[in-house]
Parts: structure tokens; C-alpha cells; sequence
């Protein structure tokens, strides 16, 4: 894969590079990917939180019961075991 990059951001890698925070132009693009999924999955969950938040002011809320809860343990294991992944942002 070839990336083009402005002088601006090729003179920001070179910087990081030069004063010992990276040891290399490929560490910086991974953290910098890294961070920008964590970002979208941020806004993600924002987005998610405030549908949740408006669900709930029109009392279309479900309380957690501990029946409820084995159930969603129960459903992901039987995703595990179908070989399912969870969405992105169901994780620990």
C-alpha cells in the first residue's frame, strides 16, 4: 500500500521520529489507526447512549433483571459457539 502524505504531516513523522517518541514512521500510522477506531467507536457508543437516553424519556425502557442478564450471557455464548463474532463495541 503507498500513502501520500502533505510535507506537513511527513515533517510531523520525521519530528516524532527524531526525538524518540516512535521508533519508526509504521508505529505512528498503527497508533494513529488505533486511535482513530477507538474514536469511531466512541461516537458510536454516544450515538447508542443517546437513542438509549431517548428510549428511556419515552419510558420504553426494559429493567436489567437477573433473568434478563442470563439470557444476554446465554445468547452470546450460543453466538460463540455458532462461531458468531459480537458487534465491535460488545466487548470488555
Amino acid at each position: 500500500m503507498t500513502v501520500t502524505l502533505s510535507p506537513e504531516l511527513e515533517a510531523l513523522i520525521r519530528r516524532k521520529v527524531e526525538t524518540g517518541e516512535y521508533q519508526s514512521a509504521d508505529q505512528i500510522i498503527a497508533e494513529a489507526l488505533q486511535l482513530l477506531d477507538e474514536r469511531d467507536r466512541l461516537l458510536r457508543l454516544q450515538t447508542a447512549i443517546a437513542v438509549g437516553d431517548e428510549q428511556l424519556a419515552r419510558g420504553e425502557g426494559i429493567p436489567l433483571t437477573p433473568a434478563l442478564l442470563a439470557k444476554i450471557k446465554s445468547d452470546a455464548r450460543a453466538m460463540l459457539r455458532q462461531g458468531k463474532a459480537p458487534k465491535p463495541d460488545v466487548r470488555p
